[in-house]
């Protein structure tokens, strides 16, 4: 996979899969990736990014905990499956 700019870590990406079995695509284009094992934000298309969420056992909406975190999502401790 190549490097696209070396400050940020940016790599070209199409999908993400989630749990193994939820495959995110985007469109059919590609898009870029930055790569940082440091945070935990995620920042694409909100359709993308819901779904990537959603997928995400425990996860939910910000605002379904507090108004003031509409627009983002909370992933609450999760232990083992469903």
């Amino acid at each position: 996979m190549p490097l696209l700019e070396q400050a940020w870590w940016t790599i070209p990406f199409q999908a993400i899969i989630v749990n193994s079995n939820t495959e995110l695509r985007l469109s059919g284009t590609y898009a870029n990736a930055i790569v940082d094992s440091g945070t935990t934000l995620v920042y694409g298309p909100d359709d993308v990014i819901n779904a990537f969420y959603a997928a995400i056992p425990g996860s939910q909406t910000g605002e379904s905990i507090d108004p003031s975190l509409q627009g983002q999502w909370v992933i609450r401790e999760y232990k083992g499956h469903d």
